[in-house]
This record gives structure tokens, sequence and C-alpha cells, in this order.
């Protein structure tokens, strides 16, 4: 009988982390094309969307990714606070150009917030996106240099 028990509880707690893992997604999600290719990106648009992030998730699709809209253009930095998955990070300006990218790295969850490798944008940035690591090297060099954001999202 315990070992029933054990068993129905583990399959509980295993579904209530399904179910986490599913609430961790955003509501707003729209497709935007980045360097030419279609993503369907999750849009964090308010403070609190922007703050969580992609934390705690365990993987993210191909073909996905997260979009974060500024209210206007400033320097945009970034780090991988609870973050279980590389990322691939895309800045643009106003304009939907971009600036510049990088691939961000998994950090231990034992790192203070102070000792947390900061990625920064070159210059100004309104909107800056996510994707899975190793998705940037997947574009031409000519891609990368006429690389754009469209449809803007929404400010």
């Amino acid at each position: 009988m315990a070992l029933k028990q054990t068993l129905i509880l583990a399959s509980l707690l295993a579904s209530l982390r399904l179910g986490a893992e599913t609430s961790d997604r955003l509501k707003e999600i729209s497709t935007h094309k980045v360097c030419g290719r279609s993503f369907k990106l999750e849009v964090a648009r308010s403070d609190a969307d922007r703050n969580r992030g992609m934390m705690f998730r365990r993987d993210l699709p191909q073909e996905e990714g997260m979009v974060f809209v500024f209210s206007q253009a400033e320097t945009q930095v970034f780090w991988m606070k609870n973050v279980a998955i590389p990322l691939d990070i895309l800045f643009f300006d106003s304009k939907g150009k971009l600036i510049n990218s990088t691939t961000m790295s998994v950090e231990s969850s034992l790192v203070q917030d102070n000792f947390l490798k900061r990625y920064p944008s070159d210059r100004p940035s309104q909107f800056v996106v996510e994707l899975r690591s190793g998705t940037v090297k997947t574009f031409s060099s000519t891609q990368l240099k006429t690389c754009t954001l469209h449809p803007l999202p929404k400010i």
C-alpha cells in the first residue's frame, strides 16, 4: 500500500511540475521575422514579464523565443539568472535593425546577482530577442548584416 501511495504522490508532483512549466509561458505570443526567418515569440512587455523572461525554462523549441519590448531605446543589459538553457540574444534598435548579438551561457544558481555575467547592447536598443542557442550561427553573414525584426511589436 505504501508503494502505491508513493507512486500516486510522485505522479501528482510530476503533473504539477508540468503544469508549472506550461504556466511559465507568457500569454501573448506573436509571429515575427528575425533575419528573414519566422519565429513564434512570447512578448514580454510589462516589467514583471521582462524581469521573469526565460527563468526556470528547461527547453526552448527551435523556432520559438521571446521578444522584450521597451518603451524607448536605451542601453539594455541582460543576464542569465535562473535560466537553465543557453540562449542567443539579439538587440534591435527602435526601427528593428540588428545592433549586436551574442550567446549567453548558463550560470550556476549559486552565483549571486552582482556576479552574474552581463550582456549589454552596443547601442540603445528598444527590442531584444532571445532564441535557442546556436540559432544565430545558422544565419548567413549577409542575413546578419541586413537583419531586422519584423513586424515590430506594439509598444
